[in-house]
């Protein structure tokens, strides 16, 4: 009966260091948990993006796409051009630089 509580105490002892660990990395920016469909904490550097592609390449929006890559967040853009042509351009989340610009 002993050990079995000193057990229950151990784990206990253990799940409360993951839950406090957990909670000190999330307090810190840094996400416990991995979702690669994940959108960055701070999007302020999606809304950068959306004005570095639309100066670049003028017109409307009509898709957007998110990718968490190794380097980071990668944002991709289909514009409608004001000579409807198509182009889709990708930005660097953390750099909020154009990387990549084709016309479809």
């Amino acid at each position: 009966m002993l050990l079995n509580l000193r057990l229950s105490i151990n784990t206990i002892k253990s799940i409360w260091s993951l839950v406090v660990t957990g909670l000190l990395l999330e307090l810190h920016g840094v996400s416990a948990t991995t979702d690669p469909y994940a959108l960055p904490k701070d999007k302020s550097s999606i809304d950068y993006c959306r004005k570095a592609v639309l100066a670049e390449q003028p017109g409307q929006v009509l898709e957007f796409k998110s990718q968490n890559t190794d380097d980071g967040f990668h944002y991709q853009y289909l514009i409608l051009a004001q000579d409807r042509k198509h182009w889709r351009v990708i930005c660097d989340g953390a750099s909020q630089k154009i990387i990549d610009i084709r016309q479809q």
